[in-house]
């Protein structure tokens, strides 16, 4: 028996359709008044929930292979008579945000006194017909995209005692082990687009169709072009615009309607609207609009299929997107009939804790990159920590490193980033990649099961390691040691003479700049060998295993002694041809940030190379004039370390006008930070949200605190500029202000000149 459920449910599912791509079932549930009412819910792999036709809940939180994790949704607003709705999508397709497993769903809706209704070989389920099956997948990186025809009204859907949809029995498909959900439920708020323009649209055959590698990488499991039920993709790429003086909110044939949110936000597109003829409605949307004066936007820009469809027969309905988006600008477009728009929202995915944080201050850029760090983290931490909410919602590994200490920051608990290790920790090989090795990014299934970067390896376990230093956790501790001294295992196939790794294999990854070059790779990479000395002494501490610490020591020394040419240090070491070590003649920028950062090297021990990466390098220096032949650093994730290296050597007022250089723009275009200091990728990227650590940092002098043994360690902050921040802890807050320091709950500071 569960702990989790009684012993007289079951996991089900419609056996006939256990492998079927992208499948969608409905599971209904009708109950009387009750005074308290719990739905205990695990499944794999998309839920939303919906009560008397609200939303109530989308799930289930991700876990490793053969874990699941169970939601207990409290019911609220229950009514004389009830009812339930549960939609279940399985995919069975490769993927960055879901592992591909066998589905399922198993649910049990209760009272302190009784069960009401459980999932068992007798409950009532439906093939969900009205999506289509045969479509473009979303991305790349995530499953298939939403289109609808012979949606039902909202009285039939939600309330009707009939649902006409096709019966199928299922069966037992039990497997794996419940988890704890852990993390805290999100809110689902609505946040209302306001309407700003109307146009006519007209189809352009001289227009390019989009294409991209997601509709042909057969590998990936997906439908073929020709096999599709409805090809949105080739109707919206030929869509001209022409702007209507007159904007009211009716739509017929060849219309459309333009909103705006506030900021780009993520959740579930939500569309209120009446038909008074069938209309074929082409809902597009995006992060961004290239012009000031209009709304203009490819719904391809990030390559993702931002594109949701519906054919409708007269009768008024709430459309609510299955699959969070991410948005600001929304397009409601009517190809044919006629049709009443009465309100475009989007129903926010976030995680409440977000908000725990409480600060003000007088610099009013600092104040809206600061908020947009926020919304940038709230997003991106529903249930594990992801890269971005949009394109992928992947958990990958790096990213996690930094949106793990801003949700310390932000929450006052690491309860999402304790998720995403844990889930980590449970990972096993099945033969999807080198043996020893972990995945890049997790829980994921890749079509390319040679495809991983070791240095997300190391990162790993650097992560893990700072994790630790944050949050008394010797259970994670415990059930990680497996991984880690596999991973310790894998990287001494590639140390050389030197202890130094040597032609590292698969995907290397430093930084989004020239110094991932092939050239700046091969042989040993500087870069990844002072990650390796990091991982090493995170190994150390997390083994307890000192001989670690000392490979770390040789792995700094061997750096120091063979790439440095006397005034900079060398991307990498390579062979001559008497099989000799020596130095290529590639620098880059992030070099350095990843030498200092990791300690490899200090101020003391290099004053000019500390000096000129201070004063001549950095986001702002003009490449054709300072240092031409040394590559830039890019936003992730070298500029980062070098704000803080900046902040670790007291160099605050610096750090905060190179933060409102970079980020600033961001915060006024999208309220979100952004992958790239460009247009062109993620306007919402998880990492990105700890520029908040760095100007709490700046502002306050705090550069550590020791959550465990209630230390602050603090240098002077900015002078001049007024601030209050309320840090959350698992229990109190802490103030900082310019006016000083009230402490709580036994902490002490620790001051430094």
């Amino acid at each position: 028996m569960s702990k989790f459920f009684s012993d007289k449910s079951i996991a089900i599912f419609p056996k006939e359709y256990i492998d079927s791509v992208n499948v969608s079932f409905l599971f209904k549930i009708d109950f009387e008044r009750v005074e308290k009412a719990n739905l205990i819910i695990s499944g794999e792999s998309e839920y939303q929930i919906f009560l008397n036709g609200k939303l109530i809940h989308y799930g289930p939180a991700r876990a490793a292979h053969n874990y699941h994790r169970v939601d207990k949704i409290k019911l609220t607003h229950i009514e004389d008579k009830n009812r339930l709705v549960i939609i279940l999508a399985s995919y069975r397709a490769y993927t960055f945000d879901r592992i591909n497993v066998p589905p399922f769903l198993r649910f049990e809706l209760k009272t302190p006194d009784s069960v009401i209704a459980l999932s068992d070989l007798n409950t009532e389920a439906f093939l969900y017909e009205s999506r289509y099956q045969k479509v473009v997948r979303f991305s790349y990186q995530r499953a298939f995209s939403e289109s609808y025809n012979e949606m039902f009204t909202n009285d039939v859907f939600f309330y009707g005692n009939a649902v006409k949809l096709p019966k199928v029995k299922v069966m037992q498909n039990e497997y794996g082990q419940y988890l704890k959900r852990h993390v805290s439920y999100p809110k689902l708020k609505n946040v209302k687009a306001l309407l700003k323009e109307k146009d006519n649209v007209v189809i352009d055959k001289n227009k390019k169709i989009y294409k991209d590698r997601h509709m042909f990488n057969e590998g990936m499991i997906i439908f073929p072009i020709k096999d599709w039920e409805k090809n949105p993709n080739d109707t919206v790429s030929q869509l001209s615009h022409n702007r209507l003086n007159e904007i009211n909110n009716h739509l017929y044939d060849y219309q459309s309607l333009a909103y705006v949110l506030p900021y780009s936000e993520t959740g579930f597109i939500r569309t209120k609207i009446k038909v008074y003829k069938p209309c074929d409605l082409y809902i597009y949307f995006d992060e961004m609009s290239s012009d000031k004066n209009a709304i203009n936007f490819n719904f391809y820009r990030n390559r993702t299929h931002n594109i949701v469809t519906y054919e409708l027969k007269e009768g008024e309905y709430d459309l609510i997107s299955f699959q969070p988006y991410t948005a600001k600008y929304i397009r409601v477009t009517n190809l044919k009939g006629e049709v009443e728009i009465k309100d475009v929202s989007l129903i926010i995915l976030e995680n409440p804790d977000s908000y725990k944080l409480k600060y003000q201050f007088n610099d009013k850029k600092l104040k809206a990159i600061f908020k947009s760090a926020r919304r940038t983290f709230a997003s991106n931490a529903v249930d594990i920590l992801t890269d971005c909410p949009s394109r992928e919602r992947a958990g990958w590994l790096c990213d996690g490193y930094f949106t793990g200490r801003a949700e310390k920051l932000f929450t006052g608990k690491n309860l999402v980033e304790r998720n995403f290790l844990e889930n980590y920790s449970h990972y096993r090989y099945h033969g999807d990649m080198e043996k020893d090795m972990v995945p890049m990014c997790y829980p994921a299934d890749f079509f390319n099961n040679e495809m991983y970067i070791p240095n997300w390896g190391m990162f790993y376990v650097v992560e893990l390691a700072s994790y630790l230093s944050r949050n008394k956790d010797e259970k994670l501790r415990k059930e990680s040691i497996k991984n880690i001294k596999g991973l310790i295992r894998f990287f001494e196939k590639y140390e050389n003479e030197y202890g130094l790794l040597e032609d590292l294999e698969n995907w290397i990854m430093i930084d989004w700049s020239h110094a991932n070059d092939p050239e700046s790779i091969y042989g040993v990479n500087i870069p990844s060998n002072a990650l390796y000395a990091a991982f090493l002494e995170s190994a150390s501490v997390i083994l307890r295993k000192d001989s670690l610490s000392k490979k770390a020591e040789n792995v700094k020394k061997q750096i120091k002694n063979r790439a440095f040419d006397g005034k900079f240090f060398v991307d990498n070491l390579i062979r001559d041809d008497k099989k000799n070590l020596i130095r290529n003649n590639r620098i880059c920028e992030t070099t350095f940030y990843y030498l200092f950062y990791f300690n490899v090297i200090t101020k003391e021990e290099y004053p000019d190379v500390f000096n000129t990466m201070v004063n001549d390098f950095g986001p702002n220096r003009n490449i054709e004039k300072v240092y031409p032949n040394i590559y830039k650093s890019n936003v992730f994730i070298g500029d980062y370390l070098r704000l803080e290296i900046l902040l670790r050597y007291g160099l605050s007022n610096k750090v905060l006008s190179e933060t409102v250089d970079y980020f600033y723009k961001m915060a006024k275009t999208t309220g979100t930070l952004w992958e790239h200091d460009s247009l062109h990728g993620s306007l919402n990227h998880g990492f990105a949200s700890y520029i908040a650590n760095v100007i709490f940092k700046a502002l306050t002098g705090v550069y550590h605190i020791n959550y465990i043994n209630k230390i602050i360690y603090k240098r002077n902050g900015v002078k001049g500029m007024t601030y209050k921040f309320e840090l959350p802890l698992e229990k109190g807050k802490i103030t900082f202000s310019d006016k000083g320091i009230n402490l709580i709950d036994g902490y002490k500071i620790i001051m430094e000149e």
